[in-house]
């Protein structure tokens, strides 16, 4: 099992908004291997930001697995969910926003070679 955690704070720009926008996210992998051919995933995040008193929030969730086809070929789907509440316009009402996601793609992993020079 493999854990992981992210808290990353930063300033950015955003199109569209004038000035520049504090950045929050805070973000957690956790991942396992399931038999010898598969490994699945899961990771959830918050992710916000604020310019004065205007904020967006973003809840996301990704789950995902990924099945070895053959020694360098996998299959990986994952799918995710966010919402985000919250606008940094001010011209704008607050707002709910969700996505969804599914990605289904095909990772190919270059075999390495070792050659050996005549002797």
């Amino acid at each position: 099992m493999n854990l992981s955690l992210d808290y990353v704070r930063t300033q950015t720009t955003v199109l569209g908004v004038t000035g520049i926008v504090d950045a929050q996210s805070l973000a957690a992998t956790a991942g396992w291997r399931v038999g010898r051919s598969l490994h699945v995933e899961i990771a959830p995040g918050f992710y916000r930001s604020a310019q004065g008193a205007l904020q967006a929030d973003v809840y996301r969730v990704r789950v995902g697995a990924l099945y070895a086809l053959a020694s360098s070929l996998a299959l990986e789907v994952s799918m995710s969910s966010a919402v985000q509440s919250g606008v940094l316009y001010d011209t704008s009402s607050d707002q709910t926003i969700r996505r969804n996601e599914m990605l289904v793609r095909f990772v190919v992993e270059p075999t390495t070679t070792t050659t050996t020079g005549a002797r």
